[in-house]
């Protein structure tokens, strides 16, 4: 089985292959599961807001989600794919999406792509409905992208775009935002083959790094709290992973 590689790392600082963990054009698939029903902090949310020209309503996790799609395109291969998580029932995940849809998705009045192609929108089914008092969520979303015009494809004739998976029952020193590990797989296994390199750069408990290791790819994980590092080499290495930790120092100190 392939080794597997996790950083305490600010998720934007991971994607940038400017600072050498990840080489250029390297990358089959990125699974991003980034904050987008709570707020994130990122060293670049004063650059981005002064891009936004000086907007306090822009949420933090906005600058996560827009320039993280913005990384993509330089560390993915030609085909690659980036699988990015939402859930449009929240106002919060329709600022985010809009404008990775809009602003970076089409730029000429001929609606042809800066750099990447919208595939598909992917739906969770949990089954059974989530906690609330109106419309209660019973499913997530993921939206799939790849790099220029033709998807490096291995999922043979073709998958489904609905999973039906019942929501994990999370451990108590679990993180809140688990996925399974059958629908991470599921996605995985679309678009990536033995050997191949997969990228979650906010991995959180670590269900896609575990599904990628499974699938034998050579797999990159990483995330801003030491306490999901730490969580993920131990469940790894519990399954006999050999697993490297490393640290990566934000950009600006």
């Amino acid at each position: 089985m392939q080794p597997v590689t996790l950083y305490h790392a600010d998720a934007l600082d991971l994607l940038n292959p400017e600072r050498g963990a990840i080489n250029p054009e390297s990358v089959a698939c990125i699974h991003f599961d980034g904050s987008y029903g709570m707020g994130y902090q990122s060293h670049r949310r004063e650059e981005f807001l002064d891009k936004m020209n000086g907007d306090n309503d822009v949420p933090a996790m906005m600058s996560l989600h827009m320039y993280a799609f913005d990384l993509s395109e330089h560390i993915l291969v030609p085909g690659g794919s980036l699988f990015m998580w939402t859930s449009l029932t929240r106002k919060s995940a329709i600022e985010v999406l809009s404008p990775i849809l809009v602003e970076f998705q089409w730029r000429d009045e001929k609606h042809s792509p800066k750099w990447a192609t919208l595939c598909n929108k992917i739906i969770w089914d949990k089954i059974v409905f989530g906690t609330g008092w109106n419309w209660r969520r019973a499913y997530e979303e993921v939206f799939h992208f790849f790099k220029g015009k033709e998807l490096r494809w291995c999922g043979g004739n073709g998958m489904s775009n609905v999973i039906r998976e019942p929501r994990p029952v999370i451990p108590t020193d679990g993180h809140s935002a688990m996925k399974p590990l059958a629908v991470v797989s599921h996605l995985l296994k679309a678009v990536t083959k033995p050997g191949d390199l997969v990228v979650d750069p906010v991995m959180g408990s670590g269900s896609a790094i575990e599904a990628a290791w499974r699938m034998g790819c050579r797999v990159i994980g990483g995330d801003n709290d030491m306490k999901w590092v730490a969580y993920t080499a131990d469940r790894l290495k519990r399954l006999g992973a050999q697993v490297d930790i490393r640290t990566m120092e934000s950009h600006d100190k």
